[in-house]
């Protein structure tokens, strides 16, 4: 009986998230267009994530409810949206240029074989583990490119050592995510989880 009613539950749950989800897709573009004037919000804001954020969510939502066929054609229009995004360039369409790449590429990621080769399994692992921990990364990144920014001046770093200050960024970004995953949210998720679990079967008894 209670599964039964979890199952009827599922498309009412479906629309209480799917429908915020979608309208918070307008926050993303919305704060980038009102912080132009400084690249460190429109490009590393919380808010100006939350297109991303909700396409995110959206592909996870509709990853069983619409067919390998048709997401083949939209894929198929997907990639050639990111090729042409990336020749027209970010600089002049920071609004709706971000929008685009995290709508392109939520399409992509619908009905990503499950099962696949070891080879590429291999490859996409560093890909996979930021998916995992995509939250911290959103959380913590701007913290460490501010440190960053604070003890090393944009000016300062010239040529190539804007690549490796990158990488410098992005693996610290990793580390604090791996940290802050390990010995914080995921106890506290496990903790919160447990208690939801707990409350729903003394409900139900």
């Amino acid at each position: 009986m209670q599964n039964t009613l979890k199952y009827r539950d599922r498309p009412k749950r479906f629309d209480q998230t799917f429908h915020p989800t979608l309208a918070n897709i307008a926050i993303g573009p919305l704060y980038r267009w009102l912080h132009l004037d400084n690249d460190i919000d429109y490009l590393y804001g919380y808010l100006a994530c939350f297109d991303a954020i909700s396409f995110g969510i959206l592909a996870a939502l509709l990853q069983n409810k619409v067919s390998r066929n048709v997401m083949r054609i939209w894929q198929v229009a997907a990639v050639v949206g990111l090729v042409v995004i990336y020749f027209s360039g970010i600089r002049g369409h920071v609004v709706f240029g971000f929008t685009g790449i995290a709508l392109c590429t939520a399409i992509l990621l619908i009905h990503i074989p499950p099962n696949q080769t070891p080879f590429w399994s291999y490859l996409t692992l560093p890909l996979r583990w930021m998916g995992r921990h995509s939250y911290e990364l959103y959380l913590f990144h701007i913290i460490v490119l501010g440190v960053m920014r604070f003890y090393i001046p944009p000016s300062t770093i010239l040529g190539n050592t804007k690549l490796l200050m990158f990488g410098i960024m992005v693996g610290t970004s990793c580390f604090v995510s791996f940290v802050v995953a390990r010995w914080y949210a995921t106890p506290i998720n496990r903790w919160i989880r447990q208690r939801r679990v707990a409350q729903s079967s003394g409900t139900g008894s």
